[in-house]
């Protein structure tokens, strides 16, 4: 018979979305959970992401691939922009660029 879960803790995470070009960090927490056996541990579903683990929203990247593709904005360019808001532009070079052999 299975036991009911019992309350962990939260388990917080960052996500970078763009705001017209203005950049937020949200955070989101979620609940875990355990079996009273110890046997598992769960946690809630967090908000869509592009990638498993990944810190930019769907809207960060979907803002970044319509500037560079059809406004013709360089991924330098939106990156300079983006530390004029206080932004490091790590992202330029891992947000949007598949990894491709």
């Amino acid at each position: 018979m299975r036991q009911p879960c019992v309350t962990l803790e939260f388990e917080e995470s960052e996500e970078i979305t763009r705001v017209e070009w203005h950049f937020v960090v949200v955070k989101h927490r979620r609940q875990k959970f355990r079996c009273r056996c110890n046997g598992c541990v769960k946690t809630a579903p967090g908000p869509l992401e592009l990638q498993e683990g990944g810190r930019y929203s769907v809207g960060f990247a979907v803002g970044v691939a319509a500037d560079k593709y059809l406004a013709h904005i360089p991924l330098e360019r939106q990156a300079q922009l983006a530390s004029h808001e206080g932004l490091r532009h790590e992202w330029a070079q891992r947000a949007i660029v598949p990894n491709t052999c």
